[in-house]
Parts: structure tokens; C-alpha cells; sequence
């Protein structure tokens, strides 16, 4: 998961600051300042060796921070972990090198050299991101929490599918880009191309995970399609289960399939009280 914060502002007190941020990411805390501008990376490691940000330019000149995972990144060269695709994709494609990555993912690049701000969403913005500015002040950061606490007044939560560049100096908004364009004519009478989709989609997320995997099991299409492919594609996964009001003959039907399965039974009435 991980979190973000790069910010203008002086960080005095950082463990108040991203107190809600450290719980994105357990492992490790790093905090640095570059040309004026503080960086906050909470690392939780899930692929790869564990890997500290920001990833910063020989120069200095260029410095990112991304939270997420980019599933494509050994298309692009031999690295050792996905966010170090990032400096190289933009000194390659400049501000078109988000829409080379496929991932869920948030991030920031900020290119001192050509005074430019970049921050980005993925297509559908799984992955949260926050930005806020006052005067010449900017922060950007996968929670509001930090934003509010550094004392910026007006955070806007940054909306899918898009990229905003920055003049870093004046904060001038230059331009704002679509990270990827729909068509969304109807151009299919089958779904044999969603059916590999689905199961691309499975297989890119589970291909470099070094921890196990576990689903919450329900009744509904959504969850029981999703156990079907990992069972498919063999990829061993725990699957929890909560009855409730779910429909529970269902849910027993696929517990007895799956191989590695936890049932939990709640009452429904004491389940909707939890959930207060």
C-alpha cells in the first residue's frame, strides 16, 4: 500500500503529521528534504526487496514517489522494483509516461530543472491522493489527514484518470491530461475478450506478490468469479467468509472447493452492530 506526502511547507512535528499515513505503511518511514521540498515515503513492502523513496535523479534534478504497484515495469528495463521505472519512463516520454504503466498506483515527479510539478491518479483511481495549495505553498499526499495538519485549508481529493502538471515556482496550473482515453462505443457481441481480460487481470496482480493471498468469500458473482480464476491459474489463496445475510448455502458450496477456507459466523443483527 504505502503513503505520500511531498509538501513546500516545513514539517515540524513529522510523527503528528503523517500519524494516519504510518498505518499505509508499517515497514519504514523515510523523510528527506531537496531543493526546499520535504518528502515523506511509509513504506509497506509487498513485492520486490523492500525499497525506500523517494527515487531521486543522479543530478538531483528529478525526484518521484508513487504508492501502489505498476505491473508492467520489466517491460521497460532490469529493475529490481517497480517504482524505479519511474525517472527513467519520464526523462523518456516526459509527461505521456503515465500512460505507459499499467498498475493501480498514485504519484508525484517533481523536475526541479524544468520547474514542473507532475501528479497523477491511475485510471480509476484505486490508490487515493490529495492535493492542496496556498499562495506558492503545495502538498500532495495519499491522505487529507496530512494536508490538514500541515495547514492547508482546502485539500481537493485528486479525481481518476488524471494527470496535473504544475509550474513548480508559481504553482500555475498548466495543463491537465487523461491517463488513458475511452472508447465507449460497443464494438463486441461476445465476451471471449473479457474473459481474458479477467484473467489478465488476476494473473499481472498476483504474478510478483511475496506474501500470501486471501479474499473475502462472499455470495455474490463479484468474489465467487474471482476465486474461480486464482483456483484456475493455481494460485493458493485463503478465503474468509462472514455468513450474515449473506446466502449461506452458497457460501458452503464454495468453502468446500477451496481448499484453505475460514467460515466466521456472525449473526446478522450482531454483524450490522459491529459495523457502527
Amino acid at each position: 500500500m504505502c503513503g505520500i506526502l511531498a509538501t513546500s511547507r516545513r514539517i515540524i512535528e513529522l510523527e503528528h503529521v503523517v500519524e494516519f499515513l504510518r498505518y499505509r505503511g508499517p515497514d519504514r518511514t523515510k523523510h528527506v528534504e531537496i531543493n526546499g521540498i520535504e518528502f515523506v515515503h511509509t513504506l509497506l513492502s509487498m513485492t520486490g526487496p523492500p525499497t525506500s523513496q523517494p527515487f531521486i535523479s543522479k543530478s538531483e534534478g528529478i525526484v518521484a514517489m508513487f504508492n501502489g504497484e505498476i505491473y508492467n515495469y520489466r517491460d521497460f528495463g532490469d529493475f529490481d522494483s517497480d517504482g524505479h521505472c519511474i525517472l527513467p519512463l519520464y526523462q523518456k516520454y516526459g509527461f505521456e509516461c503515465v500512460g505507459q504503466m499499467d498498475g493501480e498506483f498514485a504519484l508525484v515527479i517533481i523536475d526541479f530543472e524544468r520547474d514542473i510539478l507532475l501528479f497523477s491518479t491511475d485510471v480509476f483511481s484505486i490508490k487515493p491522493l490529495w492535493f492542496a495549495k496556498d499562495g506558492n505553498d503545495f502538498a500532495v499526499s495519499s491522505y487529507q489527514s496530512c494536508i490538514d495538519r500541515l495547514g492547508f485549508t482546502e485539500p481537493l481529493q485528486v479525481e481518476a484518470n488524471s494527470t496535473y502538471i504544475f509550474r513548480l515556482s508559481t504553482l500555475e496550473m498548466l495543463e491537465r491530461k487523461e491517463v488513458y482515453s475511452f472508447d465507449l462505443k460497443q464494438h463486441k457481441d461476445n465476451f471471449d475478450d473479457w474473459n481474458r481480460s479477467f484473467g489478465n487481470a488476476i494473473a499481472k496482480r498476483t504474478q510478483n506478490i511475496k506474501h500470501g493471498v486471501f479474499i473475502g468469500l462472499s455470495s455474490g458473482y463479484d468474489s465467487g468469479a474471482i476465486a474461480c480464476e486464482l483456483q484456475k491459474q493455481g494460485v493458493s489463496f485463503t478465503a474468509y467468509s462472514i455468513v450474515g445475510s449473506e446466502n449461506r448455502e452458497i457460501i458452503v458450496e464454495r468453502l468446500a472447493r477451496t481448499p484453505d477456507s475460514r467460515l466466521i459466523e456472525i449473526p446478522l443483527d450482531e454483524f450490522l452492530l459491529s459495523r457502527e
